[in-house]
């Protein structure tokens, strides 16, 4: 036999029930009569804004506690649900007034009169915590675990999926790769060269802290995109902080020894092409030694063939898949 039994008009829910339910669902039913915009909340509201119940409360100083953005989306979407008498939902940051930054979901609907709107009525839910996690799986899915920077997969959605990155606030992208990394690993052992990899992470943050993201491709490879700029003044601050970002990191009583290499090139044209622009000047601040920094030629010239040939995704995989390049 069920347990669950219908409820008909002849055992109607008390209304402090539905109050307790809705405040044990962390919210509560809320009002707006549209003449006057008189509000009436059930306890689980006031507790969302940290209010106390009973309190009167006046929609201009309600209004007050949404943060900017989520103002303008409320307003929005209230007016259009008016015109339209539709249902509508959002989410929206607001500080309670002990301070405390909240993220609630509301859902309201129109009631109308003779065809006229004269109230919203509906329901609001604190989503704080389940924002929160939400914001931890994206954090996730776009760092890098052990750096803490954006990932390849951050750095492919924001600079290789855009068709024009000039045009995105991007001026230049440096490619940036640790010399002699693999011998580190050799002789002192995983640890230690992820001890090099958060370091150097860190340093290049503290470095380039206007950049619009900072990423690690993959083994010792690592990206940044700089704002709009002169190419030579980027190029030679990157060259005055290279001793910097080079300098020896210590482990177990030992200083481990890297180099760092760099190359730079202007955002023209498009994100694979850059890219392949930036590689060859990587490498040929490889080939000339350690600690260099070169600058990418502009114009077509910029890569030999065979790096602009290559599709920048497929030469991230090939060289981050389960070898290092060194």
């Amino acid at each position: 036999m069920s347990d669950v039994h219908a409820i008909g008009p002849e055992h109607s829910v008390p209304p402090a029930m539905i109050a307790r339910a809705a405040t044990l669902a962390g919210g509560g039913a809320w009002r707006c009569e549209l003449a006057g915009e008189r509000l009436g909340w059930t306890h689980g509201v006031y507790g969302l804004f940290g209010i106390d119940p009973g309190v009167r409360v006046e929609r201009p100083e309600i209004v007050g506690l949404y943060e900017d953005e989520s103002r303008e989306t409320m307003e929005r979407v209230r007016s259009a649900a008016i015109l339209s008498g539709s249902a509508f939902t959002f989410d929206a940051a607001i500080r309670a007034v002990t301070g405390e930054r909240r993220w609630m979901r509301v859902w309201g609907e129109v009631e109308s009169r003779d065809g006229r709107a004269v109230a919203l009525n509906g329901f609001k839910q604190d989503v704080t915590r389940q924002r929160a996690e939400l914001e931890q799986l994206r954090a996730r899915a776009e760092r890098d675990p052990l750096t803490g920077l954006g990932n390849r997969a951050t750095f492919e959605a924001r600079f290789l999926d855009l068709p024009d990155p000039a045009s995105a606030g991007i001026g230049a992208l440096v490619l940036l790769d640790l010399d002699g990394f693999k011998q580190v690993n050799d002789r002192y052992g995983h640890d230690a060269g992820d001890a090099c990899l958060r370091s150097f992470a860190m340093r290049l943050w503290d470095t380039l802290g206007d950049a619009a993201l900072i990423a690690r491709l993959g083994g010792d490879e690592f990206a940044a995109l700089l704002p709009h700029g002169p190419m030579l003044p980027r190029a030679r601050l990157i060259a005055r902080v290279i001793p910097l970002l080079a300098s020896p990191v210590a482990w177990q009583g030992k200083l481990v020894h890297f180099g760092v290499s760099a190359g730079i090139a202007a955002a023209q044209g498009s994100p694979e092409s850059c890219f392949a622009a930036a590689d060859a000047a990587l490498y040929a601040a490889k080939r000339a030694g350690r600690n260099q920094v070169r600058i990418a030629s502009a114009g077509p010239a910029a890569a030999p063939p065979h790096f602009a040939s290559v599709p920048a995704r497929e030469t991230l995989y090939a060289r981050h898949g389960n070898t290092h390049r060194k």
